[in-house]
């Protein structure tokens, strides 16, 4: 699957262009922001992300369990809302008017849908998908039966995953090099 060479890609690129780069370039206060951000735990989710999606598509055979399914959308959903904490930390000077270490994940999507991504195309799926993700990743939580998908809309939404990754955080990023 093309997507998985295309995620591991850009998660290494961009990790590897911000994880030591950023001192020097971003603001003093984007810099100690960035220094808490666990880049090594983001590349881990999303190698496990792969690693699960490829023994899927290697073995035909193999039927995901809810626990591999929901497993997949915690991992998904904690790298979305990964990298957008990441986008805020770059831009905490443009962005400090709000402490957003004290928003739950569902006000920084709206903020990001009413504030970062207003006006860009697909904004307003983009924040339905993210939505959808976190009510996934509540299904974690085993006292309420929950929608969780399968394995086909899994896939898609790593596939959207990309789209995400690379249209609404990386291009929107400085260069730090």
């Amino acid at each position: 699957m093309e997507t998985i060479k295309r995620i591991l890609d850009l998660t290494n690129n961009t990790i590897n262009a911000w994880e030591k780069n950023y001192h020097g370039y971003a603001p003093y206060s984007a810099a100690v922001e960035l220094d808490k951000v666990p880049f090594e735990r983001i590349r881990s989710f999303t190698e496990k992300i792969i690693d699960d999606l490829k023994l899927r598509i290697d073995n035909i055979d193999y039927v995901a369990s809810d626990a591999d399914i929901v497993t997949s959308y915690v991992l998904l959903d904690a790298l979305v809302e990964g990298w957008m904490f990441v986008f805020l930390k770059i831009y905490i000077d443009d962005y400090k008017k709000k402490d957003f270490n004290s928003l739950n994940f569902y006000k920084v999507i709206r903020y990001f849908k009413q504030n970062i991504w207003k006006g860009k195309k697909g904004c307003k799926s983009m924040a339905k998908w993210a939505n959808k993700l976190r009510r996934y990743r509540n299904s974690v939580h085993i006292y309420n039966k929950k929608g969780i998908g399968d394995e086909q809309e899994l896939d898609s939404d790593i596939e959207r995953y990309y789209k995400f990754l690379d249209k609404f955080i990386v291009e929107s990023l400085p260069d730090p090099q």
